[in-house]
């Protein structure tokens, strides 16, 4: 099976299996719960591709598209479902890829926009995954699973040194607060609607993702400012962080760093990232911004200055030719309150999460310690979209599916 079928076999919107999947006349697919919350109905009651931008009427509905491990490992399984899907010349990457580039040209011609020509350097370390790590082995305290399984952790921000903040995207409305002794409470109700992803300013209050091209600001009691933020439309829902000065960071698949100043409704800065669409970003005291492609095509990590010149890129082990990521690393970020970075890898159904830390020497990646592999109760889904947040330099919640890992890390 190519990668294309693979990729073909998750929503762009959501980034999880297929359930019922709307097929539109553009070509591009969507769950149909994604494409019923998130498009633009016209008068034609044809729904605008999310992707594209293309009006539409769908052209049908197929039966559930979800995708057992057995059935990964079946030819004959596979091949059904890619029949079923009527999708054996479609590379859903290449043509997102195309889709982001023409919205980067918008992106473009607007005020504040920083070029850059830089391509990432290489981290001074190897990229394969660290073998033997003695005493530095990190280990799982705890971990919380959230009751109602439908609900997958989406976005994620750590509230206090032993609890963090989720948002379910469009598994579920509001955000919920998870402490390491297992406890839970609610932080946002579900009159906010589907909260993405979550970050918090200096004086407490909540920027909440609340899709692909809209974020809000949210008082401490849950109450709606009037701070609203708006960028162009991504790949996939926006993720979002905050430094010290309460510039807040978005990205969501575009091939650009959304950066806003105070209560503007458009962008100070777009940072373009060139060929890199990343989906998550997380941003140290000094203003150097890390990002992951996360799970869409071949994993990267890659380190930006304020100016948006490229620094140290780490690339996920994998096989050259295996551009869709079917058989590669995922890999994630964090920074801890020392701005260092943490860098995760994991692989769709393994239940391994290896970790290293590193230091910034301006915008380049040195290893400092491999923590090595930690295992994790469940099985990586085949969406593979997780989060990792430091709640202290000692401590990193690692998120997949409906599981939170509190992982300790040796000093």
């Amino acid at each position: 099976m190519d990668g294309s079928k693979l990729q073909g076999l998750l929503c762009p919107m959501c980034f999880d299996i297929l359930t019922t999947a709307t097929t539109l006349k553009c070509g591009h697919f969507f769950c149909n719960s994604c494409i019923d919350a998130n498009s633009e109905q016209k008068d034609d009651g044809g729904p605008v591709c999310l992707l594209c931008r293309e009006e539409n009427l769908t052209s049908g509905s197929t039966g559930s598209g979800q995708m057992k491990s057995s059935e990964k490992e079946s030819a004959a399984g596979q091949s059904g479902a890619d029949d079923l899907l009527g999708m054996d010349n479609l590379n859903l990457g290449k043509e997102a890829a195309t889709s982001a580039d023409k919205q980067n040209a918008k992106a473009s011609a607007a005020d504040g926009v920083k070029k850059t020509g830089d391509q990432p350097e290489a981290a001074s370390s190897k990229s394969a995954i660290p073998g033997d790590v003695g005493d530095n082995a990190a280990k799982v305290v705890t971990v919380v699973q959230i009751p109602r399984r439908s609900c997958n952790v989406n976005g994620m921000a750590a509230q206090s040194k032993d609890s963090v903040v989720v948002g379910f995207g469009w598994d579920g409305k509001g955000s919920d607060c998870f402490s390491v002794s297992g406890d839970k409470t609610q932080h946002l109700k579900a009159a906010v609607g589907n909260v993405c992803d979550i970050t918090f300013l200096s004086d407490g209050k909540s920027v909440v993702s609340l899709g692909n091209n809209t974020g809000r600001v949210y008082d401490l009691d849950g109450t709606q400012t009037d701070t609203k933020y708006t960028f162009i439309q991504g790949l996939g829902h926006a993720c979002l962080c905050t430094d010290q000065q309460d510039n807040v960071y978005v990205v969501n698949g575009n091939p650009s760093i959304y950066i806003f100043k105070g209560n503007t409704k458009d962008p100070h800065t777009v940072v373009p990232t060139g060929e890199i669409l990343p989906l998550q970003v997380c941003v140290t005291k000094t203003g150097v911004m890390i990002t992951s492609t996360c799970n869409f095509t071949r994993g990267r990590i890659t380190v930006y200055d304020k100016t948006g010149s490229a620094g140290s890129s780490i690339v996920a082990a994998g096989s050259d030719n295996d551009e869709d990521n079917e058989d590669g690393e995922c890999l994630y970020a964090a920074v801890d309150d020392q701005d260092r970075v943490l860098i995760a890898r994991v692989r769709r159904w393994s239940s391994v999460v290896s970790l290293t830390r590193y230091s910034l020497e301006g915008t380049k990646l040195v290893e400092e310690v491999a923590f090595g592999d930690v295992t994790i109760p469940h099985q990586i889904d085949m969406a593979c979209w997780c989060y990792i947040v430091t709640v202290t330099p000692k401590m990193v919640v690692f998120a997949n599916d409906c599981f939170l890992s509190f992982i300790e890390l040796p000093e």
